[in-house]
Parts: structure tokens; C-alpha cells; sequence
């Protein structure tokens, strides 16, 4: 065997093995950043379900002490005032939570997706301001914040999907697109059949 096919061997062999190892290791890093974008918007979502679901019992006791002396039914849906009491410490938690992701989120989340969160953020205290003004009424600001802690909720599923790379970005486009046409579909078909009532 000649030396130089020895040398050329061993050089293509410790080539191909550092290769090999900066392939491995770019994985590697990549699958861990894969996993804290995925547990932070596991977290993200956590907290936004919370909103949801705070901000719905919170509505549905407003609406249940207006409309009352409508239904007597609704008086299980009223928090009592320790029940209240102890919602509002749950959800400044909950705020603070929001508070700590948002300002760890430039490291994670996208441009657009820390917007949504501080328009969220923004937008409570708007309706916040407003109640405290008599602008709104307890029933419209909760129904406010509710429907917006919805919507939240529902677009960082998808953000997620799509950041996450679980789903493609045109397939969650069109996804909305379609449940977007059926609600319009129904609120057409819901108006024309009041009309004719």
C-alpha cells in the first residue's frame, strides 16, 4: 500500500468524521431549541386557557345576575363573593404568568405573536378603563375580555402549529378560511330566516 493512499484515506476519514459529528450536533441543537419553543408555547397556551375559561364563568356570572329575575336557573351561575374573591387572586396569577412570558418572549415567540399578546394585554386594560369610566357596563366589559381571551386562545393554537412546524401554514390558513365561510354562512342563514318570521 502507498503512503499517500494511506495519507488521503485518513484525511477523508477525519473529514467525514467531522462532518458527521457537526451534523449530529446541529441536530442536537436544533431538537433542543425545538423542545423549549414547544414547552414555552405549551405554557403560553396553559395560560391563555386559563383567560378562557376565568373570563367565561366570570361572564356567565355577570350575565346570570342581570338576566336573574328572567330565569331563576341562573342563580347557580352567580359567584359567590369568596368565589369572586378568589377568581380575581387566580387571574392576577394568571396575569403575571402573561407578564413573565411576554417579556421572556423575544427569545421564542415570533414578532406578530408577542403583538397579539401585548394587543390582549392592551386591550384589558382598555375595557378596564372603560368599565372604571361607565363606558361599559360589567356584563359588555367581561363579554369583551372573554370573547378576546377566545380569539387569543384559538390563534396561538395555530401559531403553534405552524411555528412548531405540526402544521403547515396554508393548511391553517385555509382551515380558518373555511370556518370563517361557515360562520358567515350560518349568520346569513340565521338573519334571512329571522326576516321571515
Amino acid at each position: 500500500m502507498n503512503i499517500e493512499t494511506i495519507i488521503v484515506s485518513a484525511l477523508i476519514s477525519i473529514v467525514i468524521a467531522w462532518l458527521t459529528m457537526r451534523l449530529a450536533l446541529y441536530r442536537f441543537y436544533r431538537e433542543k431549541w425545538w423542545d423549549k419553543k414547544a414547552t414555552a408555547y405549551l405554557e403560553l397556551i396553559d395560560v391563555l386557557y386559563d383567560f378562557k375559561k376565568d373570563y367565561e364563568i366570570v361572564y356567565q356570572s355577570a350575565f346570570a345576575e342581570r338576566f336573574l329575575d328572567q330565569d331563576p336557573n341562573l342563580a347557580f351561575d352567580i359567584l359567590s363573593s369568596e368565589k369572586e374573591k378568589n377568581f380575581w387572586i387566580r387571574t392576577e396569577g394568571t396575569h403575571e404568568k402573561l407578564s413573565k412570558i411576554i417579556g421572556l418572549g423575544p427569545l421564542i415567540f415570533t414578532e406578530a405573536a408577542l403583538e397579539k399578546l401585548s394587543a390582549f394585554d392592551e386591550r384589558g386594560e382598555e375595557v378596564a378603563k372603560a368599565f372604571n369610566d361607565d363606558e361599559f357596563d360589567k356584563l359588555d366589559a367581561y363579554q369583551e375580555i372573554s370573547d378576546s381571551a377566545d380569539k387569543l386562545y384559538d390563534d396561538f393554537k395555530n401559531i403553534a402549529l405552524v411555528e412548531l412546524k405540526l402544521k403547515p401554514r396554508h393548511k391553517v390558513i385555509l382551515e380558518n378560511v373555511w370556518g370563517w365561510m361557515r360562520i358567515q354562512y350560518v349568520r346569513a342563514k340565521d338573519d334571512y330566516n329571522a326576516n321571515f318570521k
